[in-house]
């Protein structure tokens, strides 16, 4: 008895690609020969499953079929104490743990045939780590995902879709995110140094104004922040949640020095974010939150969205926003009168025409402002995305998006261009 994988998935990566296990086996040429493949989180057997050997007599095995609908992004911290979009939700952690983002898994293989059909089990195992996340075809099998491994300054760490923009304000070789004290958002980082080559230890907060650097402060990825160290057990925390807006910073839970929060540090410029390691080397590429004003004539929205990466990408509706509600209804025509008493009559003001089921629906046309190609870029993963929520008037709301094409730039065009999206709320409207 002997099994031999022959091929399996990267041991860290995303759910939404072919995740193939091959194996062979001394013992196909035997009467009723199957593989049988059990698939573990922890302790727990999530599916068992006989597979036929193919022509070749080789197991083939598609772990995404099996896990594609229990890795979810988060849109709660881990502690159940408020959104994602809002850490820190509790005092001194700025971080967070996955839920429901990560998990690992471990992959038996094992054999059966004979009469008797006894199975062999576990002959041959391996496990892997998997975050929610997608790998398009046109990116080939098995695409390496090193960018997102904090390792060296050059690498991109964050969990964003956004790109540098020869428009950026700061600096043309770094992601901006144009953003003011009352935006919200989170971003993510893969936290571990056990399955991947990870050396970021913590993060670093430095703020500017017109005259130069004003504060800076590190925080470690620990339990005090919220999560875990990357050399944890713990596959919950290799994925880390981080509240990185100017709101996020300026929350009187954040552990920042309250001269450093942006509401509190008047005239600030921008900020930067990057990952430091243990001899506060920069381990990634900063990011660079840039102070840009709303427009004052109306409020904007800010729009969320689960990006490809299996994070959340945010990015601010500026635009006057128009609003409406539709409605459906379910109607029977009721009688006038009253049949059953002595006497019959009704009054003028009497109903016939009665709905027994009103359905309202709240609409908004959600609008940008001009934008660059790089916006376009990163605009048209929501039209993707299977969760989009939008912060309108200091609340959050699921929303469904109605737009279902918009046009996209890869090229630097002289036309300015912008993005309208037609959503609406993900909830009945009662009456």
């Amino acid at each position: 008895m002997a099994i031999t994988i022959t091929d399996n998935p990267n041991s860290f990566t995303f759910k939404g690609q072919k995740l193939i296990y091959t194996a062979t086996s001394n013992n196909t040429a035997l009467t009723g020969f199957k593989y049988i493949v059990e698939v573990f989180t922890g302790a727990s057997s999530i599916g068992k499953y006989y597979i036929p050997q193919n022509p070749s007599g080789v197991l083939v095995f598609d772990l995404s079929e099996v896990v594609r609908e229990l890795i979810q992004t988060d849109t709660n911290d881990d502690l159940g104490n408020g959104l994602i979009h809002t850490l820190p939700n509790v005092s001194a952690k700025q971080m967070t743990k996955s839920v429901n983002g990560i998990y690992k898994f471990e992959v038996r293989i094992g054999e059966v045939y004979g009469d008797q059909h006894v199975e062999d089990l576990n002959l041959a195992s391996h496990a892997v780590i998997l975050t929610g996340g997608n790998i398009q075809a046109r990116q080939g099998y098995k695409y390496a995902l090193d960018e997102y491994v904090a390792d060296a300054s050059t690498k991109k760490v964050f969990l964003t879709n956004r790109k540098p923009s020869p428009l950026n304000t700061i600096s043309k070789d770094h992601i901006e995110v144009k953003c003011t004290d009352t935006d919200y958002g989170s971003m993510a980082v893969w936290n571990d140094s056990t399955t991947i080559s990870s050396t970021a230890i913590k993060i670093m907060y430095r703020i500017y104004n017109s005259g130069g650097l004003t504060g800076s402060q590190s925080m470690s990825f620990s339990t005090l922040t919220g999560t875990d160290t990357p050399a944890s057990g713990d596959e919950k925390a290799k994925l880390t949640y981080i509240g990185l807006f100017p709101a996020n910073w300026s929350s009187s839970n954040s552990p920042l020095l309250s001269s450093y929060r942006p509401i509190n540090a008047t005239g600030w410029t921008y900020y930067t974010i990057e990952m430091l390691d243990a001899l506060n080397n920069s381990v990634s590429e900063p990011i660079y939150f840039v102070n840009t004003a709303s427009p004052c004539k109306h409020s904007p929205v800010q729009l969320a969205w689960v990006n490809q990466l299996g994070a959340w990408d945010y990015f601010r509706m500026d635009a006057r926003t128009a609003r409406s509600i539709t409605t459906t209804s379910k109607e029977y025509m009721k009688t006038l009168g009253d049949y059953s008493s002595s006497t019959y009559s009704f009054d003028t003001w009497s109903r016939q025409q009665t709905p027994y089921q009103v359905d309202a629906k709240m609409q908004y046309v959600l609008k940008s402002e001009y934008l660059s190609k790089e916006d376009t870029e990163l605009l048209q993963n929501v039209l993707r995305s299977k969760n989009v929520m939008m912060e309108l008037d200091g609340e959050w709301l699921p929303i469904v998006v109605k737009t279902t094409s918009a046009n996209y730039e890869t090229e630097t065009i002289s036309k300015r261009l912008t993005m309208t999206f037609n959503v609406e709320i993900a909830q009945n409207e009662l009456c």
